[in-house]
């Protein structure tokens, strides 16, 4: 007979209890989330960092000299445009030079780094020497008359 009530009770009250339940589910849940993202203006983008310490080289010829920036046209017909600091230094040989004193259309060795916005900076632009001779190879000895 107990037992009849209990059943009883439990079909009269089910649709009370499903009722609240699907009420109280919502706000429980949502407790339960917490924030997400990294809270940034982008919409929770996440933005990769600089690759610290690692340097390359681009080898090409000088096209563009400003006080901010400086441009590049790599061997592999590759525009770089690269950011000029305090921190790059210009050398002809082995010798340290004022920027002005490289030419245009001058090739050059420039070893680049990545700032900390993911833009690509100078460090060190290097001119091949002005007095630098070319020796030609000859293709065998010389002919004799």
């Amino acid at each position: 007979m107990v037992y009849s009530f209990y059943v009883a009770f439990l079909f009269r009250c089910s649709p009370l209890i499903l009722l609240l339940s699907l009420l109280l589910a919502p706000s429980e849940l949502s407790a339960q989330r917490g924030r997400r993202g990294g809270g940034s203006a982008a919409g929770g983008a996440r933005v990769p960092l600089p690759m610290q310490g690692v340097v390359i080289t681009v080898h090409g010829k000088l096209k563009e000299l400003k006080k901010k920036q400086l441009v590049v046209l790599g061997d592999d017909e590759k525009l770089w445009t690269l950011r000029r600091t305090s921190k790059t230094k210009f050398f002809r040989g082995d010798k340290e030079v004022k920027p002005f004193e490289i030419d245009l259309e001058s090739v050059v060795n420039v070893d680049i780094s990545e700032d900390n916005d993911l833009k690509f900076q100078a460090l060190i632009v290097k001119a091949e020497p002005k007095d630098k001779k070319v020796l030609v190879e000859r293709e065998g000895p010389p002919s004799q008359k």
